[in-house]
């Protein structure tokens, strides 16, 4: 957790170039690749990867609202669009010759069955939330072993910021149900 310390004070130049770094990798590397979704919005937006230099460039990006996750007649499993899917075609052309190395001595070395399990903890779901359904439609959102993880660490930086020490006792008063404020604060303890 020292690595979020240090990340945490940094000046805010700093932090806005690191923030815009790692939006420009997600976007040209894992968001417009590997989602059915953002791939044909941005398409149809002629919105190119590279045009999301910074932080202030997601105004080019229209806003995702509810309906675009709602099921139709026409299009029952919307959802799924949503889902990183990477294939081996667009890992090898989106992902940085670096990484494509990494992965060709991991499985030289471990086998390919271990590249397979690392993808798999990255993008095959595992855990499922949604919301309360309070517009009569619910939407489900589903999460990967990674984003897990992430939930973890953002839980345990959330309990740091507060001054939450590891012998302190909470209550968490949300609502058990499969929504992502309940389980964050599990997830934090």
């Amino acid at each position: 957790m020292e690595h979020w310390k240090k990340i945490s004070f940094l000046p805010r130049k700093e932090l806005r170039e690191l923030q815009n770094r790692k939006l420009r990798d997600f976007i040209s590397r894992q968001l417009y690749p590997f989602s059915p979704y953002y791939r044909k919005l941005f398409d149809r937006h002629k919105i190119k990867p590279r045009y999301i230099r910074t932080v202030e460039d997601l105004k080019l990006i229209p806003f995702t609202q509810k309906e675009d996750f709602l099921p139709s007649d026409d299009f029952p499993n919307r959802f799924r669009d949503f889902i990183l899917q990477p294939d081996e075609a667009s890992i090898k052309k989106y992902w940085p010759k670096n990484k494509l190395v990494y992965l060709a001595l991991l499985k030289i070395l471990k086998g390919s069955e271990e590249v397979k399990e690392r993808l798999s903890k990255e993008y095959r779901p595992i855990f499922l939330t949604a919301t309360t359904g309070t517009t009569k439609q619910p939407v489900s959102f589903l999460y990967t072993k990674f984003d897990i993880d992430n939930l973890h660490i953002s839980g345990y930086r959330l309990l740091d910021v507060f001054g939450v020490k590891q012998d302190s006792r909470a209550v968490n008063l949300f609502p058990y149900a499969p929504h992502l404020a309940f389980w964050q604060t599990v997830f934090a303890a």
